[in-house]
């Protein structure tokens, strides 16, 4: 195949290059060239609103959510906007991080937590999972049902099986620290399964969209038995019933803003 290359600016910010090619054996003419460049003011019109919403589709993505982002950029921008959703709850956190704050310097502990947030994101990712809110060392993410899983074994299933290839991840993580003469790292991660707000909340000029409800709450206190109990993976029992995987009964347990003591299991 040929390749002619053309310089391209859409909008003054977008600078790439349009490729063009051709099966014919002989290329392209002159003549041809000069139709293309002819062309090339109507082709910069086309690209630029293309362009400009993928470039903004992919920010809201990154910054809220796949189904969070795309959401916001279909318009689901007032205050109050969302709907009632059952879903799979992640809710993980860092062992010992106030420890690591008052013991490294800032720039190793920016560098820790990104180094933890990326086996977690893509550990969340490659199961269907969505990360909705970073809170200091602590993530929030969901493992929605589609429209074929009305009871959400699968969206337990994705993500007990997330919460499990991140553990893995921070043991790979931990024998290079360990090589490196650095503290390893330990994450907690509770895992519940639930009714939830899922919208935008907040003010007039700043709107958070997120999802809220006594089963995020739940996710967030077994979340906190993790340490106690010596396991990093905990489930609800609403959970351990969907998820369809060997567990083993830790007891019950009484937690933080909850009457009755809570049924807890993890993996076996």
């Amino acid at each position: 195949r040929d390749f002619m290359a053309m310089p391209l600016v859409i909008g003054g910010c977008f600078k790439g290059a349009v490729t063009l090619a051709t099966r014919a054996e002989s290329g392209f003419h002159a003549d041809h060239a000069m139709v293309f460049q002819g062309c090339m003011g109507a082709l910069r019109a086309v690209l630029r609103p293309h362009i400009t919403a993928l470039v903004q589709r992919t920010l809201l993505r990154a910054y809220l959510g796949h189904d969070a982002g795309d959401r916001v950029h279909q318009g689901q921008v007032a205050r109050g906007d969302g709907e009632t959703l059952r879903t799979a709850i992640w809710f993980s956190d860092l062992r010992g991080f106030t420890n690591l704050t008052a013991t490294l310097p800032r720039a190793t502990l920016l560098g820790l937590l990104n180094d933890v947030f990326e086996v977690l994101v893509n550990s969340v990712h490659a199961h269907g999972g969505q990360v909705l809110k970073f809170m200091g060392d602590g993530m929030l993410a969901t493992f929605l049902p589609t429209d074929e899983d009305t009871d959400g074994h699968l969206a337990c299933a994705r993500a007990l099986a997330a919460a499990q290839t991140a553990q893995r991840g921070l043991e790979a993580l931990n024998t290079s620290r360990v090589s490196a003469d650095e503290t390893p790292l330990a994450v907690g991660v509770g895992l519940h399964f639930g009714d939830v707000m899922y919208g935008n909340i907040g003010s007039d000029g700043r709107l958070d969209f997120t999802v809220i409800g006594a089963a995020v709450n739940l996710a967030a206190r077994i979340e906190a038995l993790c340490g106690a109990l010596q396991r990093p993976i905990l489930l609800s029992a609403d959970f351990r019933a969907r998820a369809g995987a060997e567990t083993a009964s830790l007891g019950s347990h009484q937690v933080k803003g909850v009457a009755a003591a809570v049924p807890i299991f993890a993996p076996a």
